[in-house]
């Protein structure tokens, strides 16, 4: 399995109305941004918006 394949296979029990990502999206963008250096989740949050079109791709 690759990465990518384990993180889409994590049940997701957030309630429906609160999902404005889906769950994949999220752990992937706090895995990359952990990995550059992002120390919490306001530095986790710059990163996503900064790298948002690389992370689209």
């Amino acid at each position: 399995m690759s990465l990518f394949q384990d993180i889409e296979s994590i049940e997701d029990h957030r309630v429906d109305a609160n999902k404005d990502y889906e769950l994949a999206d999220i752990i992937f963008l706090t895995i990359a941004a952990v990995l550059c250096g992002a120390k919490g989740w306001k530095a986790i949050n710059i990163f996503g918006e900064a790298q948002l079109d690389w992370l689209r791709e």
